[in-house]
C-alpha cells in the first residue's frame, strides 16, 4: 500500500510481542506489530496531503482499525536533520530493551516488493496486544517515554502532521496504561538515582542504553541490600539469595 502513494525508497523497523519470546516469558502468545516506517515524501507531496488523502495509511488511529497494526512514520526529507536524529533515537531507545532493562532487538525490512510474496505468506498464519502492567520500575518506564513524547510533540513544526499525529497516538496509548494503574501508582516504592558528570541539555546527553544500564544495575544494588537485611551475612561467592542472577 504505500508503495502506491510513491513511498518506495526507504526501511520499516518492525517490533512487538514476538520479539520478546513471550511463548516463554509471559505463557501467551504474540498479539501485536508496531512499524515505523522510514522514507522521504514524494516530490509533490507534503505530510499534510498524504494524511489527508490516505488517512488508513498515516493516521495510527485508522491504521491500527484497519490494519491491526501500530503505524508510525519518520521522514527522510523535508525535516531537519536533527529532529530525524532525535526521532530515530526514540524508537531505536524504545525497541533495543524491554523495560526490565534486557537488552532485545527488532526487524528491519527494505521497502521494495522482492520479499513481498514470502513476507504474505508468514503473516498468513499469524494472527493481537495489551501489555500487562506488573511493576514500579513499568510504570517509571512508562512516565519516562511519556515525557519524552509530550518534548517531541511540542518540537514537531506545522509541517509535520503525520510524525505529530504518531506520537500523539502513542501519548494516548502510554497514558492509557499508566490509568490502569489507578490507585496502586502511590503504593509504588521509589528512589532517586542522581547522575554526575557533564552537563546535559535535557536527556540529549544520555543515551537509552547508558539510561537503560544505569538503572538496571542500581535495581540490581537495591535488591542485593534487601538480600542482605533478609540474610546475614551474604555468602562471598555464588547466586544471590532470592534472586535469579
Amino acid at each position: 500500500m504505500l508503495r502506491t502513494v510513491g513511498l518506495n525508497q526507504g526501511w520499516q523497523w518492525i517490533d512487538g510481542s514476538f520479539v520478546e519470546n513471550v511463548e516463554e516469558t509471559a505463557g501467551r502468545p504474540p498479539n501485536d506489530i508496531d512499524v515505523v516506517t522510514f522514507s522521504s515524501i514524494p516530490d509533490g507531496r507534503t505530510q499534510e496531503s498524504l494524511l489527508q488523502d490516505f488517512p488508513d495509511l498515516f493516521f495510527p488511529a485508522e491504521a491500527k482499525a484497519r490494519y491491526g497494526i501500530d503505524a508510525y512514520f519518520v521522514p527522510l526529507n523535508q525535516t531537519p536533520a536533527e529532529k530525524i536524529v532525535d526521532y530515530t533515537a526514540y524508537w531505536h531507545g524504545l525497541w533495543s530493551h524491554t523495560r526490565d532493562g534486557l537488552r532485545k532487538g527488532y526487524l528491519q525490512i527494505d521497502l521494495n516488493d522482492g520479499d513481498d510474496a514470502t513476507a504474505r505468506a508468514i503473516l498468513a498464519r499469524n494472527g493481537r496486544r495489551r501489555r500487562t502492567i506488573v511493576n514500579a520500575r513499568d510504570y517509571r518506564f512508562l512516565l519516562a517515554e511519556r515525557a519524552t513524547l509530550r518534548r517531541l510533540i511540542d518540537q514537531t513544526g506545522p509541517g509535520e502532521a503525520i510524525v505529530r499525529a504518531g506520537f500523539q497516538h502513542r501519548l494516548r496509548d502510554v497514558e492509557a496504561e499508566l490509568a490502569a494503574y489507578g490507585e496502586r501508582a502511590a503504593r509504588l516504592g521509589g528512589a532517586r538515582l542522581t547522575f554526575r558528570g557533564r552537563p546535559v541539555a535535557g536527556d540529549r546527553g544520555m543515551t537509552a542504553d547508558f539510561l537503560s544500564d544505569s538503572v538496571g544495575e542500581f535495581a540490581k544494588a537495591v535488591h542485593y541490600i534487601g538480600a542482605g537485611q533478609r540474610q546475614s551475612p551474604l555468602p562471598l561467592t555464588g547466586p544471590v539469595p532470592y534472586s535469579e542472577d
